[in-house]
């Protein structure tokens, strides 16, 4: 089975559509995701270096390489393991020839999603297991019936909410402004600034939505050289540079759709091709 998901604002599993492949190969993948980036899981990447290769310092190394949201940073923690493991660097430079991504440093900032894991893949495993035992057509129609039950949950889970941005937002922007006064910020224009800290600097353009550091860039969401720059300019309101995915009334949007289940049948038993397709409209009314 082959499945597109992706979270939605609130951090929460989002499916876009499923299906059932006759085997596992590039074939069937590209045709399902075509154009997609590759990324390898750092976790079960980790997990398997641990076998070959010990140390606390050269997992450190590797952790930090998978986090750097800078390519000066990636290659400062490769160089790191490659003075701590030989061979374990040269099993990371395998990977790059094959174009496996594990690093944010080389992610497309067009998907904006930060993740090196693949926790919705495992999320999406656990919540499907009691359905793989089933027939296909069964297993098909019980994702169908799941998907359904989590949209309706989803779609009534804003009614709730008195903000205008989501809450896991709001509490990510709470905990990041405690520690904002230590951050140097030297004005270059009202939109452009410098945010010093610790010795080093990163340059902040927020019209753009950029800062050197990538973080906002990847995420979407302002890194805390954004949120300092933010918080220095008098009547500046940080809700008007977040992403519109983080919005309330955003997130309500997608939860209201129509899911058709579009079935091929040989006799009423042999399944020879099917899609799941979830056509999203706002209301009564289909979106192009």
């Amino acid at each position: 089975m082959a499945v597109a998901s992706v979270t939605n604002g609130c951090n929460r599993l989002f499916l876009v559509a499923y299906d059932i492949l006759e085997s596992e190969n590039i074939e069937f993948w590209t045709w399902v995701y075509p154009s997609v980036e590759h990324r390898t899981c750092v976790r079960h990447m980790h997990k398997n270096s641990k076998k070959k290769f010990h140390g606390e310092s050269l997992q450190r190394s590797v952790w930090a390489a998978a986090r750097s949201y800078k390519v000066r940073g990636y290659n400062t923690a490769i160089e790191d393991i490659k003075s701590i493991n030989i061979r374990a660097y040269n099993l990371i430079e395998d990977l790059g020839k094959k174009l496996e991504i594990w690093n944010i440093s080389q992610f497309n900032i067009v998907c904006k999603c930060d993740y090196i894991t693949n926790n919705i893949s495992e999320s999406f495993n656990a919540w499907v297991a009691e359905a793989r035992e089933r027939p296909v057509l069964d297993i098909l129609d019980t994702i169908r019936q799941k998907i359904v039950v989590t949209m309706d949950k989803r779609r009534r889970m804003p009614t709730k909410w008195k903000d205008d941005i989501v809450p896991s937002v709001k509490k990510y922007v709470r905990n990041l402004s405690r520690g904002l006064a230590t951050y140097e910020v030297r004005h270059c224009s009202d939109s452009k600034a410098e945010v010093s800290y610790k010795g080093q600097r990163c340059e902040v353009l927020l019209t753009y939505g950029i800062w050197s550091c990538r973080k906002w860039q990847v995420s979407r969401i302002p890194c805390v050289h954004a949120m300092a720059f933010i918080f220095n300019i008098r009547g500046a309101k940080w809700e008007e540079y977040i992403d519109l995915y983080f919005l309330v009334e955003k997130l309500g949007l997608p939860t209201t759709c129509r899911l058709l289940l579009f079935l091929t049948l040989t006799n009423g038993l042999e399944m020879v091709n099917w899609m799941v397709y979830f056509l999203y409209c706002q209301g009564d009314q289909l979106e192009d």
